[in-house]
């Protein structure tokens, strides 16, 4: 897990210390080493910073280049299958320098071109500059795990693994606000891809590469994955094999891996296969003194069907607003979603950990939420629009959130499940039009060539996967991780995993008697019953309770409710890069 910046302009050269600050404001995300790379030639820079998970030897340091000099790349993320595919290159005659993935990445670029990122099964945000054929790709894994944000203008291209670092290079492009991203923050608590906070910076979409060719001054982009729904699959042996499989790969490293263990139907099963896969198992679980909200009690339930060095973290209110400031500091983007991360992340930080592996992707994957249980009935209501229309009228909020259904297309469904504030209490909380706010809503829609009616909760899989999961889970994930240079690893978005997932037979996959029904009667032979049946909690903190004993959040949770809230304190105190250079 590491930190990647680049630097392009088609006239000028970036002034090395101006990139070696930014640089070092990555420095979080890699403490172990750090690297630039400069074609003065081609004004072309390229930085890297390093936490060292696979190889710890110099030989695997960044950036890397082929014998020739002709390849150069930096590189964020972990490849989970880079053994089997460094055996076929060997077959093909290249030999390697060192025993890390990203020289692997590096070869296979060289064998196959930009086919290379269809052959990987991990997480990753990179770049490659060719030089013989002038041109860089930039490339970013098919769930987004890692992040890779990037500015183009026809003559300037600065990519970076956060957006904060913009900042440093402001001298060379507007940096300006993004005046948008408070619509899209106070909408889905997020900011969703590809916006950012600032103006003409993106984020590069999942599972799709980004090209400048330097002779052209242009860039292109192209998809090289995407998931295909299908009902073919009944085999719960295949999938319990591809999951251990899945879990077993992600174990891959020269650095103990942890697992953090809350209780729930997901961590704990990646607890309990890590721990018969490994000797070497350390757990981390976060407890509040507050009973109702603590999930001692199931983990507990874990921890004695497994061999772990169990290390837990007691969090108080007192201490949740000692840490704010820092939780603020590195949240790279808005979000209402986070400080968990943040603080089971700061515990395996304290014990030593670099890198540890999460239940991410389990309830998007396999129908782990209420919404999961009504879709399919509420395909049906897409024809009610005088309804829908009325909904902003009525008392309740929840019922308001009809109002979305208004245009029935995938960000709207959503939204009805998931957003924040409707776009008339957007309007109002920011003096705008509500079709303005509409309109900007719309234009984060993704064009959706799926069955609804056929696959209805595929579909709403896909789509939660697409905005809750990447767009904020796995982004909040990550920033709060590296906010404590801990590598976050995620086995249920393991790629053969997710494509296997879609292609099982809903019949066989869903019943509304018991959660994530497919995953847990595949493994409930490891998984105790009063987990498998117990009540949908979700990894959250006492918010309910803190928030109303907090000064300035109090006026906030009395009038919005604790999770509005809770949004809006963080609308008001977020200190972003818009503000600060």
């Amino acid at each position: 897990m590491c930190g990647i910046l680049g630097f392009w302009h088609k006239n000028q050269l970036v002034d090395r210390k101006v990139f070696e600050k930014a640089l070092i404001s990555l420095f979080h995300r890699g403490p172990d080493g750090r690297g630039i790379f400069i074609d003065t030639e081609n004004n072309l820079a390229l930085g890297h910073v390093r936490l060292s998970i696979i190889d710890l030897s110099e030989a695997a340091s960044q950036p890397m280049f082929n014998e020739s000099k002709t390849l150069v790349i930096v590189y964020n993320g972990e490849i989970y299958n880079y053994q089997a595919i460094r055996k076929e290159l060997q077959k093909k005659g290249y030999n390697f320098r060192s025993h890390s993935d990203t020289e692997v990445i590096l070869k296979g670029y060289e064998a196959w071109g930009e086919d290379v990122f269809e052959k990987l099964n991990g997480m990753y945000a990179l770049a490659i500059w060719d030089r013989s054929q002038r041109k860089l790709i930039l490339a970013r894994d098919p769930f987004g795990i890692k992040p890779l944000y990037y500015y183009f203008d026809g003559k300037t291209l600065i990519f970076s693994s956060e957006v904060k670092i913009f900042r440093f290079l402001s001298e060379y492009f507007p940096y300006m606000e993004n005046p948008d991203w408070k619509i899209y923050f106070l909408t889905f608590g997020f900011i969703p891809n590809p916006y950012t906070t600032v103006k003409g910076v993106y984020a590069l979409k999942k599972g799709h590469t980004l090209i400048l060719y330097l002779d052209k001054n242009r860039i292109e982009a192209k998809k090289f994955f995407e998931i295909t729904f299908s009902d073919k699959e009944r085999d719960l042996e295949k999938l319990r094999s591809t999951f251990i499989s899945a879990v077993k790969r992600h174990l891959i490293a020269d650095v103990p891996v942890g697992v953090f263990l809350s209780g729930g139907i997901d961590s704990s099963l990646v607890a309990l296969l890590a721990c018969k896969l490994t000797t070497d198992c350390h757990t981390i679980s976060i407890i509040f003194k507050e009973k109702n909200f603590s999930e001692e009690k199931y983990q507990r339930l874990v921890l004695q069907k497994i061999v772990s060095s169990h290390h837990e973290r007691l969090v108080t209110r007192e201490e949740f607003e000692e840490h704010l400031d820092r939780v603020l500091k590195f949240m790279d983007q808005p979000t209402i979603d986070g400080i968990n991360t943040y603080f089971v992340s700061l515990k395996a930080k304290e014990i030593g950990l670099k890198t540890v592996m999460s239940g991410l992707g389990g309830d998007e994957l396999f129908y782990g939420y209420p919404s999961f249980r009504i879709v399919d009935k509420l395909v049906k209501f897409k024809y009610f629009h005088t309804l829908s229309t009325l909904a902003r009228f009525l008392p309740s909020h929840r019922w308001k959130k009809a109002s979305f259904l208004r245009y029935f297309s995938p960000v709207y469904l959503y939204l009805f499940f998931r957003g924040l504030f409707i776009p008339e209490e957007v309007g109002k909380i920011l003096q705008v039009s509500p079709k303005y706010v509409w309109e900007k809503i719309f234009e984060v829609d993704i064009k959706l060539d799926k069955d609804l009616e056929k696959y209805p909760r595929k579909y709403l899989s896909y789509l939660e996967m697409e905005y809750y999961l990447t767009g904020q889970l796995l982004k909040d994930s990550d920033f709060m991780g590296m906010a404590n240079s801990i590598e976050i690893r995620v086995p249920f978005l393991d790629k053969e995993l997710v494509e296997l997932a879609f292609k099982f037979d809903d019949k066989v996959k869903f019943n509304p008697e018991q959660p994530k029904y497919l995953i847990t009667k595949t493994f409930e032979d490891l998984l105790p019953q009063e987990i498998v049946f117990r009540k949908k909690q979700g990894f959250t903190f006492p918010f309910k309770i803190w928030l109303q004993e907090m000064g300035e959040v109090k006026n906030y949770v009395k009038r919005y409710g604790w999770s509005r809230g809770w949004g809006m304190y963080l609308f008001k105190n977020w200190e972003g890069i818009c503000y600060e250079k």
